[in-house]
């Protein structure tokens, strides 16, 4: 205590060194070889058990993984009635905030049947990839058609530019079921 007392009283006295300070400590007071022991056994009860907990979570996930996750779970996949239940409640929030017209069309675009039509034809009728090539074969086609018009100085036709639309939207469609089939197999 008279040495810490010091230090206050003088700032640029040194502390003693840690080392003294345990040995001195050691000295009054000897380790008990008992209570080393006892640490020990405790250790190798808790890597004992640690060891338990390892090999019972590598048999509930063996036994997780072999019985299957089904997607039908109802833990993992909400039901149709709590998706719908939630669709509707997200949509009477949003008319909500808007205008008497616009909550109309929404009304009339969100019916069931409405809406299973929309999902139906994006999944078939409307690829990204068939639109994409039906725009670049209008916007080529019509651009040369439109070159030979002005040379040749017949009137323009734009029916031409609906047949070009549908032209290169069927080869689109061609196009991405070639990429699909080979693709799908040389992932397999």
């Amino acid at each position: 205590m008279s040495e810490k007392l010091k230090n206050h009283d003088n700032p640029f006295e040194l502390e003693p060194n840690n080392n003294e300070v345990q040995h001195e400590q050691t000295e009054t007071e000897p380790l008990k070889p008992e209570s080393s022991e006892v640490k020990v056994e405790n250790i190798e009860q808790a890597r004992e058990k640690i060891e338990e907990a390892e090999v019972e979570s590598a048999e509930v996930l063996n036994h997780s993984l072999e019985s299957g996750l089904d997607s039908n779970d109802p833990i993992l996949a909400p039901s149709d009635q709590a998706k719908n239940v939630k669709l509707s409640t997200n949509l009477s929030i949003i008319r909500s905030n808007l205008n008497k017209t616009s909550k109309t069309f929404s009304n009339l675009v969100h019916r069931p049947v409405i809406n299973s039509l929309s999902e139906i034809s994006a999944k078939t009728i409307v690829r990204p990839s068939a639109i994409l090539c039906g725009g670049l074969f209008t916007l080529i086609g019509s651009g040369y058609y439109l070159y030979l018009e002005k040379q040749t100085g017949y009137k323009y036709n734009f029916f031409v530019a609906i047949i070009l639309f549908a032209g290169g939207f069927i080869i689109g469609l061609i196009i991405e079921a070639i990429y699909k089939l080979l693709f799908a197999r040389t992932t397999k």
